[in-house]
């Protein structure tokens, strides 16, 4: 083995040694965990060290042909920094904003690595499991191939391959990572898994995972999600047992990584990662349950069914394995049939690929997501659930690539609430549909009193909804009531480890509470993770500036600037009011530029001048902005941007007029 990577070479930094030709990043002669793509970012960076590795650079080298946005590039930085230790003063890795990242530390470069290699290392066995099929006699799996291709609804659909899964789909399956957002989840979780107390009392944690294919060919949403689905329904009844929703985890639907990996995004004490072959007009689930403490699977479990219909072969794989599951934590076995709220299996195929394009958030998923669910309510008039999909695609707060003019508000109102409300009308006892008309009711009508009992109706439905866990958060934050809000949306982010929208509520709660030193800690540590999010740059901005942090708040305000492309005499109009008056100067250089832009923000530029003194000025622009029905307004009774303005009469009477709309 020594000869054969004697022309490797070996890295050092700090106490660090990177051997490229072995994927082995040592940590003082301890394997360090890092997953392929991480690896192979770092590896690249490591190599170019002390030059400027573009962005454009990286995705052509480590995704090559596969579709990836920046922003899988940043979370894998943000993974790799983590391991390094590197989360905040730029000791290895530089961001150089927009363009990408410099390898700064000092790099030592061996090119005989056999006298290291030739020393006994602690590794940590990493990697992909395979699924244990029984074989047939010429070595492939044990469903064998028909004559002819099974059908569905009346087409045909692929049959796998008679080689056995792993010598066709393994090495697909470990290049291809897809999208890098878990990346960041797993240093969410080494930050926030202290706070989990689903397993305390004997309760075991436990993720089902989307199902994968044995062959992609046959991949389809009704299968990946579909059983997932039924079986979180399953074992979620048992009182011993904590199951992630399926929201939760649908996002691994769409990316290879290694189970224990997402166990330990997902905080949870067990995985359940599970494939699925198709032959003979029969499905064949194969399933390990993974303990993630240990990386160890505790059991593997089998179950076959005939696809004549659909659903009830969900349902009886769904049984199968949840009952040797229930039993393999001391419950008793139970039958169920999985309420689904369609028969119609094209409308529930449509639903779930809806659901997982909102989850991405991504421009341009929004849209495409209203398409599956106008279909699928085509399909089935009285399907309750794709009607509250509706109204949560159309919501005000959480839809992605919304423009800032909030000029399509009403229109977007109109048709959330009308979608929650025909929901309803189908099924009086949906969760989802009452936390849209508490978003509506809160975000758009500021009828707090009738938003909170919606909110509260919908958690009490379903305690599991990290979504109304997080609306609550949101709208206990804006009547000041901070340390109600703070259990709501430590109950999310319990239930949905990974989500970045739920860290973002989280950060703005502590910001409103004036917890800035807490809030900038979060505030980095999402900045590390998209630092293309201009949302994440201004709160951040906002939370040092009132911390007394200016200088720093001056680097970031720079950044945002960068970020929003403005052109190079702005910026240096920037750096030139820093230096001749401090952030007094920032604060007039902010309005002026605000001012010259098409729609400006009237709240800013009220800010500003409030934080400069002049109240006459910053009532002026607070008073133009009054007929502008933007949903941020309903957080003016905590906001800090306008603490210089509390102790004039004309701001209580202002939050009066706003709360009054």
């Amino acid at each position: 083995m020594i000869s054969a990577v004697q022309d490797e070479k070996i890295y050092e930094f700090g106490d660090f040694r990177l051997i490229p030709g072995e994927d082995l990043l040592l940590h003082n002669s301890k394997q360090v965990t890092l997953n392929p793509k991480a690896f192979a970012v770092l590896t690249l960076l490591v190599e170019r060290h002390g030059h400027l590795v573009q962005k454009s650079e990286i995705i052509d080298q480590i995704w090559e042909d596969a579709f990836v946005e920046e922003g899988a590039i940043s979370k894998s930085i943000w993974f790799v920094r983590s391991v390094l230790g590197d989360t905040s003063k730029e000791k290895f890795i530089q961001t150089i904003p927009r363009r990408g990242y410099r390898f700064v530390a000092p790099v030592t470069v061996l090119n005989d690595p056999s006298e290291f290699l030739s020393k006994p290392t602690e590794l940590i066995s990493t990697g992909f499991r395979l699924p244990v099929l029984p074989e047939n006699e010429n070595g492939g799996p044990e469903l064998v191939l028909p004559s002819e291709s099974p059908r569905r609804n009346g087409g045909p659909i692929a049959v796998p391959s008679a080689d056995p899964p792993h010598s066709r789909t393994f090495p697909r399956w470990a290049v291809y990572l897809g999208l890098a957002v878990m990346i960041g989840g797993v240093a969410l979780y080494f930050t926030f898994a202290n706070w989990s107390t689903l397993g305390k009392g004997g309760t075991r944690r436990i993720a089902v995972l989307p199902l994968k294919p044995l062959d992609l060919e046959v991949r389809d949403p009704i299968y990946d999600l579909g059983i997932a689905e039924a079986l979180i329904s399953k074992l979620g009844k048992e009182k011993k047992l904590s199951v992630r929703q399926l929201d939760a985890v649908r996002r691994y639907a769409d990316i290879n990584v290694d189970p224990m990996t997402e166990g330990k995004e997902q905080s949870v004490d067990y995985v359940l990662s599970s494939h699925y072959q198709l032959a003979g007009g029969k499905m064949k689930v194969t399933a390990q349950l993974i303990d993630v403490a240990t990386g160890r699977t505790q059991e593997n479990y089998a179950a076959t069914a005939e696809l004549a219909d659909l659903f009830s072969a969900q349902d009886a794989i769904a049984n199968n394995i949840g009952n040797k599951l229930l039993a393999r934590f001391g419950s008793d076995a139970t039958e169920i049939r999985s309420n689904r709220g369609t028969s119609n299996e094209e409308a529930y195929r449509n639903y779930q690929q809806a659901m997982t394009l909102l989850d991405q958030q991504r421009p341009g998923s929004i849209e495409k997501a209203r398409e599956y669910l106008d279909h699928a309510v085509e399909l089935d008039p009285n399907y309750a659930r794709a009607w509250a999909g509706k109204a949560y695609a159309y919501s005000i707060i959480w839809s992605a690539g919304r423009p800032s003019d909030p000029e399509d508000l009403p229109e977007k109102y109109k048709r959330s609430i009308g979608a929650a409300e025909r929901a309803l009308a189908i099924d009086p006892n949906l969760s989802e549909a009452y936390t849209s008309l508490c978003e509506n009711k809160f975000a758009y009508e500021f009828n707090f009193d009738e938003a909170e009992k919606d909110c509260k109706q919908a958690i009490d439905l379903d305690p599991n909804s990290p979504l109304a866990h997080s609306l609550y958060s949101m709208l206990l934050t804006s009547r000041g009531r901070s340390d109600e809000s703070f259990t709501e949306i430590k109950t999310a982010m319990e239930l949905e480890p990974v989500s970045l929208r739920k860290q973002r509520v989280f950060a703005n709660a502590l910001y409103y509470a004036r917890r800035y030193g807490e809030a900038i800690e979060v505030y980095k540590r999402l900045y590390d993770l998209n630092p293309d999010a201009s949302a994440t740059h201004l709160y951040l901005i906002r939370a040092l500036e009132r911390s007394g942090r200016e200088s720093e708040a001056f680097d970031f305000l720079i950044s945002l600037l960068v970020l929003q492309k403005k052109d190079d005499a702005t910026i240096e109009r920037f750096r030139a009011a820093y230096a001749s008056s401090g952030w007094r100067g920032v604060l007039s250089e902010r309005i002026k530029t605000e001012l010259q832009e098409k729609s400006p923000q009237y709240s800013v530029v009220a800010e500003h001048y409030g934080l400069l003194g002049d109240k006459d000025k910053a009532f002026e622009y607070l008073e133009k902005n009054l007929p502008k029905r933007h949903w941020m307004k309903m957080f003016y009774r905590v906001d800090p941007r306008f603490d210089p303005l509390r102790d004039d009469p004309r701001f209580d009477a202002m939050v009066q007029r706003v709360e009054a709309k």
